[in-house]
């Protein structure tokens, strides 16, 4: 029994090794996806909505006997878009992407595409110059020809999963004081307010301002549109989500002739551009004046001393006269 036993297994063994072994087979790839990571450069501040194009070229084939530079296989898009709404960006990022359609590989080869963003001109915005670059590895797997592996990498070959973009934007907050015995603490005073932008870039319609009590005081500001506001001592309004790079003149009217000393400004920012994530300008005026006592302080001891020697000689002339007549 143990013959039989022993004959039976050593069939077994004899039909597995006559058995060919498959190999796993490599899955299909036919789409690569496309991403861009959205950043905030500060908190508060929000983007806005902005479509990003990328393009496609052939770099290089390798590896392959057929497929020559012209020849090798092409995306039937050379170009792609990603969309951001406004306000989707955040300080931690967000991450979006487009799925890219493959070619049809016929023969083996290793293929490899550049990728690049185009340059937008919204203001605030930080576009990725450096391409990317999509390298593809084709091979031949039990009589068929698949897509093995894929991956971006940079110029230098460093492997890297999406472009990257940056909104840069802050806000300007402006101030009032009044100082002096005689400034007016409930008094509006009248300030001037002008933002310009950079050359060649876009701007927003508007952008929000919040803050003061002045009901004439605008809720928005325009690039190269002065605003006016209304400030009394105490008060700050804040123009929000500025892109960095917008310049700022702040003037206020001149009350000199109310006997106000001439405005005091001081800029965060000497260069006057929003290049952080506040700017602040705080503007002080001052109005004081000399109080007429009648009598000064300094000389009130000497009057008080000479008015008590002029009552003693009053006293005794007054004492001396009696004495004479009595």
């Amino acid at each position: 029994m143990k013959r039989w036993i022993l004959m039976l297994f050593a069939l077994m063994m004899a039909v597995c090794m006559a058995v060919p072994v498959l190999a796993e087979p490599v899955a299909d790839m036919v789409s690569v996806d496309l991403s861009k990571v959205y950043t905030l450069t500060n908190a508060g501040t929000e983007n806005q909505a902005e479509t990003f194009t990328f393009t496609i070229e052939k770099v290089k084939v390798e590896d392959s006997s057929f497929y020559t530079l012209e020849t090798m296989p092409m995306f039937e898009n050379q170009t792609y878009t990603i969309d951001f709404a406004q306000g989707e960006a955040t300080v931690e990022g967000d991450k979006n992407s487009v799925s890219l359609d493959l070619p049809v590989y016929e023969h083996v080869g290793v293929f490899t595409y550049k990728i690049t963003e185009s340059v937008g001109s919204t203001a605030g915005v930080s576009y990725d110059s450096s391409p990317m670059y999509l390298k593809v590895t084709v091979i031949e797997q039990n009589g068929k020809v698949r897509v093995a592996a894929l991956h971006y990498q940079t110029e230098d070959g460093d492997k890297t999963e999406c472009f990257e973009n940056v909104y840069a934007a802050g806000s300007l907050a402006i101030s009032k004081t009044v100082t002096g015995n005689m400034g007016e603490k409930d008094r509006y005073f009248t300030v001037t307010v002008t933002l310009t932008g950079q050359e060649n870039k876009t701007y927003a319609q508007s952008y929000p301002v919040t803050g003061g009590s002045n009901e004439n005081n605008p809720s928005e500001i325009a690039i190269g549109v002065p605003a006016v506001f209304y400030l009394r001592d105490g008060e700050t309004v804040t123009l929000s989500n500025i892109p960095y790079g917008v310049t700022y003149t702040v003037v206020e009217d001149d009350y000199t002739d109310d006997r106000y000393d001439e405005a005091a400004y001081d800029f965060s920012d000497a260069e006057k551009t929003v290049d952080s994530a506040q700017d602040t300008v705080n503007i002080t005026n001052n109005k004081g004046v000399e109080v007429d006592t009648g009598i000064g302080l300094d000389s009130l001891p000497y009057l008080l001393m000479l008015t008590i020697a002029m009552a003693g000689v009053a006293v005794y002339f007054k004492k001396r006269t009696a004495k004479e007549n009595g």
